[in-house]
């Protein structure tokens, strides 16, 4: 037998198709990796004798020098702000609103889980009274077609 008669007959096209693919990853990666490597940019600092201030640029030069100095010196004694006790208080509270809300909430969900448990319970026990009742109903039966059974024997 020649290979001609058992060729595969979808062969070529799936070669094809495997090396068009191959092709385009080819491509894909060849395009993506950048070729241009660039060195990374250099710092560039500025080395000062003294820090600028903006006291000197506003201060008059026609003032005297310890003027000069004094308004630098308050300028310079300012104290940083701090955040009002208020806002602190009012944060306190928001979260001790949060808390007991989840609070409640927790409780409220606990409450509703047990009047759950307690009408599953209520149920369980009218089902079971229910089975009882079906089983003694069914055993009278049983015993009354039994003693018909008999009767219907001794006749």
């Amino acid at each position: 037998m020649n290979a001609i008669t058992h060729a595969e007959p979808y062969k070529l096209t799936a070669g094809a198709l495997a090396l068009l693919m191959h092709g385009l990853f080819f491509m894909v990666l060849y395009a993506s990796i950048s070729w241009q490597m660039k060195p990374p940019q250099g710092m560039v600092v500025e080395i000062w004798d003294s820090l600028p201030t903006e006291f000197e640029e506003r201060i008059p030069a026609t003032e005297p020098i310890a003027k000069q100095e004094k308004q630098l010196v308050l300028k310079a004694q300012v104290e940083p702000v701090l955040p009002p006790k208020a806002d602190i208080e009012l944060k306190n509270k928001k979260n001790k609103l949060k808390q007991e809300q989840k609070k409640l909430e927790l409780a409220a969900e606990k409450k509703l889980a047990e009047k759950r448990a307690e009408e599953a319970e209520r149920r369980l026990e009218e089902l079971e009274d229910k089975l009882q009742a079906k089983s003694q109903a069914q055993l009278k039966n049983q015993e009354q077609a039994a003693i018909a059974v008999g009767k219907m024997v001794d006749e």
